[in-house]
């Protein structure tokens, strides 16, 4: 292939090349110092394109012009380079005008006054390779946050440019004299074509350096983007929080209570769980604003808030009301667990002490008034009224009690130890004589459990002695069950007896924490009530009493331990 052959190849790349960065520019989605490249690949295709014409036009276009602009185009590479990394400086143009100047001057010389075309090669080798050389290391050494893979590209290209220039200006300087024309041709055609190549390469670098760029901005964008929504929704929350949240106490307030009685209330008709409503009042309020100033009343509300926040479960929903009355929603619970726990919030109020102004407060007590949905509530209001009513009976048989507003519940002679009991009703009876009368020794032994926990000072052995009789009984019942399961032919055995162990290991361990220390009577009590016994018997035991219908019920008792 001979020499215009080459240049002809060339100056095709070159157009396509230019096509393609000035395609991207008009895109406008690109950065500062794209343009010097886009201009450069153009001054590429101009020097190529006189090449082509040498024998038809003078010198000064064909050699004088045409290396010059392939000079600028290397120029401006480099430029591009530090405008697009924002690196460059002022005088850096003084610099490259110098440069270019020079290089015209002596170019000049080299083709008009003395002409040499080995000189001129060499030349045109030296100064390329100089700007070169300092792109390259402006591109290494100077990494921006963006720096990728077409950083490296272009870096890579100009480097092989390099070697090719020295390689080239050996070649020229040593060897070229001692060669015959065929090869001294050849080897200048190797050149053309290497230079061909790394212009592609360097092209392909400068557009994969803008795209990574432009992904680098949109991710940094897109992070904007994410903090801004993150501090947004924060805003939100805190909007929200400010408007559903009582500033005194720190409590829900009460338009957050009539949204959330709504929800709970209809929650719990839709799937049949439990509901608890509580009001809380605190006993003579009054004097304490009135004695010791509204400032001491706010003190006491705050220290109560507080308190109230600490001693109920996550779930639990606590609302001032208004004034010094909080309404409490307990869900997924029963009145003889709330009325536990609750009373152990009541037996906190009386041993809290407030200070106000370097002076103790007296002491605080409140009454409290229970009541759970029932299918006599038609709205959430229903219940909140029989809740208000227990609050008002709690009130006016003493104060500092709590009282239960409901029907299927016992409730005998007001007092602490015996006013609410666990009651087995027609809906846990399975119909088989053991399992039915284990499910009502289960329940005997919560309720023992219960009065004990009402007393003001439970004795501990006690206590613990029923402690052990409930374990020792639900234990056997398990046993039991499951026997009667297996003699059936029950298909849900195996998961049955899984939910069994699984219920006996979180007893055992619940057990241990409170003799440790570090339960709460009330919070064990809610287990085992609540998800050992009553929600077991709903959710698990009722799924096998249709396979009992066929089953004798003859079965002795015996060997269930009853005290």
């Amino acid at each position: 292939m001979d020499m215009k052959t080459l240049v002809a190849v060339g100056i095709m790349m070159a157009l396509a090349s230019t096509l393609s960065m000035a395609t991207t520019l008009l895109t406008r989605r690109v950065y500062p110092g794209f343009g010097y490249w886009t201009f450069g690949v153009l001054c590429r295709t101009l020097g190529s394109l006189l090449f082509l014409f040498r024998d038809q036009l003078s010198l000064w276009l064909t050699i004088i012009l045409a290396n010059t602009l392939l000079l600028a185009d290397i120029i401006l590479i480099g430029r591009g380079v530090r405008v697009f990394r924002d690196q460059h400086h002022p005088n850096h143009s003084s610099i490259e005008i110098a440069a270019l100047l020079s290089f015209i001057a002596l170019f000049i010389w080299l083709t008009i006054v003395v002409p040499d075309t080995k000189m001129r090669i060499l030349l045109w080798c030296v100064y390329s390779s100089a700007f070169m050389s300092w792109a390259i290391f402006i591109l290494l050494t100077r990494r921006p946050a963006w720096f990728g893979s077409g950083d490296q590209f272009l870096a890579l290209a100009l480097i092989f440019l390099v070697l090719a220039t020295f390689i080239r200006i050996g070649y020229t300087a040593f060897f070229e004299g001692l060669l015959p024309d065929l090869m001294v041709a050849s080897g200048q055609a190797v050149f053309i074509v290497i230079n061909i190549g790394m212009t592609l390469l360097i092209v392909l670098g400068q557009i994969i350096m803008n795209a990574q760029r432009i992904e680098y901005d949109y991710c940094l964008v897109q992070q904007e983007l994410e903090r801004d929504i993150a501090e947004r929704k924060y805003l939100e929350t805190q909007l929200r929080e400010e408007t559903i949240r009582d500033p005194l106490t720190g409590l829900f307030n009460r338009r957050y209570l009539n949204e959330s009685l709504q929800r709970e209330f209809s929650r719990c008709q839709r799937n049949g769980g439990s509901l608890i409503i509580a009001m809380l009042d605190l006993d003579h309020f009054k004097r304490f604003n009135d004695s010791y100033g509204h400032d001491a009343g706010d003190a006491v509300l705050r220290a109560v808030g507080e308190l109230l926040q600490h001693s109920l479960r996550r779930e639990d929903i606590v609302c001032r009301y208004g004034g010094e009355e909080i309404t409490m929603i307990l869900s997924e619970t029963t009145l003889a667990v709330a009325a536990a726990r609750l009373d152990g919030v009541r037996h906190a109020l009386t041993c809290l002490r407030v200070r106000h102004q370097d002076q103790e407060l007296p002491p605080i007590s409140a009454s409290i008034g229970l009541a759970a949905v029932e299918s006599i509530d038609l709205t959430p209001n229903t219940v909140l009224a029989r809740a208000d009513v227990a609050l008002y009976r709690a009130k006016q048989n003493g104060r500092n009690r709590i009282e239960v507003n409901a029907t299927d519940f016992n409730i005998t002679e007001p007092s602490k130890t015996a006013f609410i009991r666990l009651i087995l009703r027609d809906c846990f009876l399975s119909g088989h004589m053991l399992i039915d009368h284990q499910h009502q020794q289960l329940f005997d032994d919560a309720n023992q459990l219960l009065d004990l926990i009402l007393n003001e000072r439970p004795d501990a052995a006690e206590v613990n002695l029923l402690l052990d009789k409930m374990m020792r009984d639900l234990i056997q019942h398990f046993r039991d069950e499951e026997q009667v399961l297996i003699a059936i032919g029950y298909p849900g055995l195996v998961e049955h007896a899984i939910l069994h162990y699984s219920l006996i290991n979180q007893s055992v361990v619940l057990v241990e924490q409170f003799r440790a220390g570090s339960l709460a009577i009330s919070s064990l009590l809610e287990f085992l009530a609540h998800d050992a016994i009553v929600k077991h018997i709903l959710n698990e035991d009722r799924k096998f009493f249709g396979h009992l219908q066929n089953f004798p019920t003859s079965e002795k008792i015996d060997n269930f331990q009853c005290q």
